[in-house]
């Protein structure tokens, strides 16, 4: 348990905050990690200034991390080729190519998180979780 715990302690002094839904007596549920985000959007620039933030409104390599595939069978299994699939991780936006990437991961059952602050131009909280009990 106490390993258990520090590895938390680690990705919290990361800036990445753990997700999961408990209730006694039940597993977690919806499980995932995103970058720690302000609790709302009625923060000073100066907060926002000290919490990690995103050009992109999604992770795709942080969805292909929850379903622990490699980026060719990704590539295989949403249809598109591996290089399209690597491009889009590393934040090139091919609207159709990333729309066709955005359904495969929401068909897989990941549900991407964050919002974006219009004054930045920047994303908070991105990561992924799973949509239900996995």
């Amino acid at each position: 348990m106490n390993s258990n715990l520090e590895l938390v302690d680690f990705y919290v002094s990361e800036g990445i905050e753990l997700l999961g839904e408990a209730s006694i007596g039940n597993e977690i549920t919806r499980a995932g990690a995103r970058w720690i985000s302000p609790s709302s959007t009625e923060i000073s620039q100066a907060i926002k200034g000290k919490l990690h933030a995103e050009d992109a409104r999604v992770s795709f390599r942080a969805a292909r991390a929850l379903l622990n595939k490699r980026q060719d069978e990704i590539a295989a299994l949403s249809g598109l080729s591996r290089a399209t699939v690597k491009s889009l991780e590393s934040g090139k936006d091919w609207a159709e190519s990333h729309q066709t990437l955005v359904s495969f991961y929401d068909r897989a059952g990941v549900e991407f998180t964050g919002w974006g602050d219009p004054v930045t131009d920047k994303y908070f909280g991105v990561g992924v979780r799973w949509k239900i009990s996995r």
